[in-house]
């Protein structure tokens, strides 16, 4: 008889659930210590992920493709993220990155025209890899508009501009 494997006894995790339309929310367990290649690429209606702190390494294309994911928080354990780990995440609108993250791959974070928010103290350092986060916050500065959601400013007191949308401040 068969019995259905312990989620805890799970060490890595590559390529399994890739193009897994039916995946809505992953909660990786903290047995796991790799999410390798592909593991979730094509997911396309995962809307959510809770990535354990045993995790150091996001592999390349890990995943690309997830076009209902919206937010991602990288927890401190990862030291690492590849190439194209998160591409085309379309609706992807903030990121999380935590300072342990020592080496981020060119294109880590490509194609998504919804991105707002990144936070991440190194980011100057990684232009590459949030090529269009950068263009759409320069085109948001040339207008005048908030750089986090594209909304219109209003004066609170001369020293003191927020957004209308989302209610931060006018950051340049």
């Amino acid at each position: 008889m068969m019995r259905d494997p312990d989620p805890n006894t799970v060490t890595h995790i590559r390529g399994s659930f890739k193009d897994c339309s039916g995946l809505i929310a992953v909660e990786i367990p903290d047995s796991v210590q790799e999410i390798g290649e592909y593991a979730f690429s094509g997911c396309t209606n995962l809307t959510s992920v809770s990535i354990t702190n045993s995790i150091q390494e996001i592999r390349y294309n890990t995943f690309s493709g997830c076009t209902s994911l919206t937010s991602i928080i990288i927890p401190n354990s990862v030291k690492e993220i590849g190439y194209w780990a998160f591409s085309g995440c379309t609706t992807l609108k903030s990121v999380t990155i935590p300072d342990s993250v020592c080496k981020l791959d060119t294109n880590a974070f490509e194609n998504y025209p919804n991105l707002f928010s990144v936070q991440f103290s190194r980011i100057n350092e990684y232009k590459d890899s949030f090529p269009a986060y950068f263009t759409l916050r320069e085109n948001r500065i040339s207008r005048g508009k908030c750089t986090y959601c594209g909304g219109n400013f209003k004066l609170i007191s001369l020293l003191h501009v927020t957004c209308k949308n989302c209610g931060r401040r006018k950051d340049y």
